[in-house]
Protein backbone atom coordinates (compact mmCIF):
# COMPACT_ATOMS: atom_id res chain seq x y z
CA UNK A 1 0.00 0.00 0.00
CA UNK A 2 1.17 3.52 -0.75
CA UNK A 3 1.27 5.79 2.40
CA UNK A 4 1.97 9.63 2.79
CA UNK A 5 2.38 11.47 5.75
CA UNK A 6 0.59 15.61 5.17
CA UNK A 7 1.80 16.53 9.06
CA UNK A 8 4.65 18.49 9.97
CA UNK A 9 5.61 16.01 12.35
CA UNK A 10 7.32 12.20 12.83
CA UNK A 11 4.64 9.81 12.28
CA UNK A 12 4.16 6.10 12.89
CA UNK A 13 2.41 3.25 10.70
CA UNK A 14 1.57 -0.47 11.97
CA UNK A 15 2.60 -2.77 9.66
CA UNK A 16 2.74 -6.40 9.31
CA UNK A 17 7.04 -5.85 9.82
CA UNK A 18 6.32 -3.16 12.83
CA UNK A 19 5.72 0.21 13.24
CA UNK A 20 7.08 2.19 10.29
CA UNK A 21 7.99 6.24 10.56
CA UNK A 22 7.21 8.54 7.86
CA UNK A 23 9.07 12.21 8.13
CA UNK A 24 6.47 15.12 7.00
CA UNK A 25 5.93 14.90 3.37
CA UNK A 26 7.17 11.33 3.08
CA UNK A 27 5.58 8.90 1.06
CA UNK A 28 6.22 4.92 0.74
CA UNK A 29 4.92 2.67 -1.21
CA UNK A 30 4.99 -1.05 -1.07
CA UNK A 31 3.84 -1.51 2.81
CA UNK A 32 2.24 -4.26 3.65
CA UNK A 33 -0.72 -3.06 5.90
CA UNK A 34 -4.00 -5.17 6.73
CA UNK A 35 -7.20 -4.34 6.45
CA UNK A 36 -7.18 -2.88 9.89
CA UNK A 37 -3.65 -1.48 9.79
CA UNK A 38 -5.36 0.60 6.70
CA UNK A 39 -8.57 1.23 8.33
CA UNK A 40 -6.73 2.75 11.62
CA UNK A 41 -4.05 4.83 9.47
CA UNK A 42 -6.82 6.60 7.01
CA UNK A 43 -8.83 7.59 10.17
CA UNK A 44 -5.68 10.21 10.69
CA UNK A 45 -6.69 13.47 8.42
CA UNK A 46 -3.13 13.78 7.97
CA UNK A 47 -2.25 10.19 6.36
CA UNK A 48 -3.61 9.38 3.11
CA UNK A 49 -3.44 5.32 2.19
CA UNK A 50 -4.09 4.16 -1.30
CA UNK A 51 -3.78 0.85 -2.76
CA UNK A 52 -5.04 -2.71 -1.74
CA UNK A 53 -4.45 -4.28 1.50
CA UNK A 54 -2.65 -7.07 2.59
CA UNK A 55 -4.57 -10.14 3.33
CA UNK A 56 -5.06 -10.06 7.29
CA UNK A 57 -2.64 -12.94 8.90
CA UNK A 58 -5.81 -13.60 11.38
CA UNK A 59 -8.54 -12.08 12.35
CA UNK A 60 -9.12 -8.23 12.21
CA UNK A 61 -8.68 -6.63 15.27
CA UNK A 62 -11.22 -4.03 16.53
CA UNK A 63 -9.91 -0.47 15.75
CA UNK A 64 -9.24 0.34 19.76
CA UNK A 65 -7.32 -3.20 20.46
CA UNK A 66 -3.49 -3.72 19.64
CA UNK A 67 -2.19 -5.89 17.02
CA UNK A 68 0.87 -7.89 17.48
CA UNK A 69 2.57 -10.45 15.47
CA UNK A 70 2.34 -14.27 16.45
CA UNK A 71 6.07 -14.40 17.71
CA UNK A 72 5.36 -11.14 20.09
CA UNK A 73 1.78 -12.85 20.96
CA UNK A 74 3.85 -16.07 21.65
CA UNK A 75 6.45 -14.01 23.80
CA UNK A 76 3.74 -12.32 25.66
CA UNK A 77 1.56 -15.49 26.72
CA UNK A 78 5.18 -17.43 27.76
CA UNK A 79 5.85 -13.58 29.66
CA UNK A 80 2.14 -13.71 31.63
CA UNK A 81 2.50 -17.71 32.06
CA UNK A 82 6.18 -16.87 33.69
CA UNK A 83 4.42 -13.80 35.36
CA UNK A 84 1.73 -16.11 36.87
CA UNK A 85 3.59 -19.10 38.07
CA UNK A 86 6.21 -16.64 39.74
CA UNK A 87 3.24 -14.48 41.86
CA UNK A 88 2.51 -18.13 42.61
CA UNK A 89 5.13 -18.74 44.25
CA UNK A 90 5.39 -15.45 45.94
CA UNK A 91 2.30 -16.29 47.61
CA UNK A 92 3.49 -19.42 48.68
CA UNK A 93 6.58 -17.88 50.26
CA UNK A 94 4.19 -15.45 51.43
CA UNK A 95 2.03 -17.82 53.44
CA UNK A 96 5.41 -20.31 54.49
CA UNK A 97 6.46 -16.75 55.76
CA UNK A 98 3.51 -16.03 57.79
CA UNK A 99 3.31 -20.13 59.27
CA UNK A 100 7.47 -18.95 60.44
CA UNK A 101 6.43 -16.28 62.25
CA UNK A 102 3.17 -18.05 63.75
CA UNK A 103 5.52 -20.41 65.01
CA UNK A 104 7.87 -17.75 66.23
CA UNK A 105 5.37 -16.37 68.37
CA UNK A 106 4.49 -19.94 69.94
CA UNK A 107 8.00 -20.68 70.44
CA UNK A 108 8.35 -16.98 72.23
CA UNK A 109 4.90 -17.85 74.25
CA UNK A 110 6.60 -20.55 75.14
CA UNK A 111 9.66 -19.42 76.39
CA UNK A 112 8.38 -16.95 78.31
CA UNK A 113 6.33 -19.53 80.48
CA UNK A 114 9.49 -22.01 80.85
CA UNK A 115 11.58 -18.59 82.16
CA UNK A 116 8.77 -18.58 84.66
CA UNK A 117 8.60 -21.67 86.02
CA UNK A 118 12.51 -21.31 86.08
CA UNK A 119 12.23 -18.29 88.36
CA UNK A 120 9.48 -20.17 90.52
CA UNK A 121 11.37 -23.34 90.82
CA UNK A 122 14.82 -21.12 91.37
CA UNK A 123 12.46 -18.93 94.48
CA UNK A 124 11.64 -22.62 95.79
CA UNK A 125 15.48 -23.58 95.90
CA UNK A 126 16.23 -20.29 97.74
CA UNK A 127 13.78 -20.82 100.26
CA UNK A 128 15.10 -24.02 101.44
CA UNK A 129 17.33 -24.21 104.44
CA UNK A 130 20.74 -24.52 103.38
CA UNK A 131 20.88 -23.40 99.83
CA UNK A 132 21.35 -19.68 101.04
CA UNK A 133 24.44 -17.52 101.49
CA UNK A 134 25.17 -14.42 103.73
CA UNK A 135 23.83 -12.17 101.11
CA UNK A 136 20.40 -14.70 100.81
CA UNK A 137 21.38 -14.83 96.74
CA UNK A 138 20.41 -18.97 95.57
CA UNK A 139 23.45 -20.78 95.42
CA UNK A 140 23.35 -24.33 93.81
CA UNK A 141 25.50 -25.81 95.63
CA UNK A 142 24.80 -26.87 99.67
CA UNK A 143 26.65 -26.69 102.50
CA UNK A 144 26.88 -30.45 102.79
CA UNK A 145 27.93 -30.38 99.32
CA UNK A 146 30.56 -28.21 99.91
CA UNK A 147 31.78 -30.15 103.35
CA UNK A 148 32.17 -33.41 101.02
CA UNK A 149 34.09 -31.76 98.47
CA UNK A 150 36.44 -30.83 101.64
CA UNK A 151 36.60 -34.63 102.17
CA UNK A 152 37.40 -35.86 98.60
CA UNK A 153 41.13 -36.17 97.74
CA UNK A 154 40.23 -35.81 94.17
CA UNK A 155 38.67 -32.27 94.63
CA UNK A 156 41.55 -29.56 94.13
CA UNK A 157 41.78 -27.01 97.10
CA UNK A 158 40.81 -24.18 94.68
CA UNK A 159 37.57 -25.69 93.45
CA UNK A 160 36.64 -26.38 97.11
CA UNK A 161 37.53 -22.55 98.56
CA UNK A 162 35.71 -21.67 95.47
CA UNK A 163 32.38 -23.11 95.99
CA UNK A 164 33.06 -22.33 99.38
CA UNK A 165 33.08 -19.06 99.01
CA UNK A 166 29.81 -18.73 97.20
CA UNK A 167 28.21 -19.93 100.55
CA UNK A 168 30.29 -18.14 103.14
CA UNK A 169 31.09 -14.64 100.70
CA UNK A 170 33.45 -12.21 101.78
CA UNK A 171 33.93 -13.97 105.27
CA UNK A 172 35.63 -16.85 103.33
CA UNK A 173 39.01 -17.92 105.52
CA UNK A 174 42.25 -18.63 103.48
CA UNK A 175 42.57 -22.31 105.07
CA UNK A 176 41.18 -25.67 104.53
CA UNK A 177 40.90 -26.40 108.18
CA UNK A 178 39.22 -22.59 108.59
CA UNK A 179 36.63 -23.04 105.75
CA UNK A 180 35.20 -26.22 107.08
CA UNK A 181 34.91 -24.99 110.73
CA UNK A 182 32.96 -21.66 108.64
CA UNK A 183 30.80 -24.19 106.62
CA UNK A 184 30.04 -26.62 109.97
CA UNK A 185 29.04 -23.46 111.99
CA UNK A 186 26.66 -21.86 109.22
CA UNK A 187 25.18 -25.61 108.75
CA UNK A 188 24.57 -25.84 112.49
CA UNK A 189 23.06 -22.37 112.72
CA UNK A 190 18.97 -22.84 112.99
Amino acid sequence: MKVTNHSAGLQGIHTLRGVVFLKPGETRDGLPLTEDHARRADRLPFITVEGQSHPASGPIADPGTSYESAATAAMRRQFDASYEAKCEELRALSDELTAWKQKGTDLEAQLHVARAEIAGLTQQLAAKDGDRGPEGGSLGTTVAEVLAMADDKDVPFMSFKSAASKILGDKTPSTKVEIVAALEELATKP
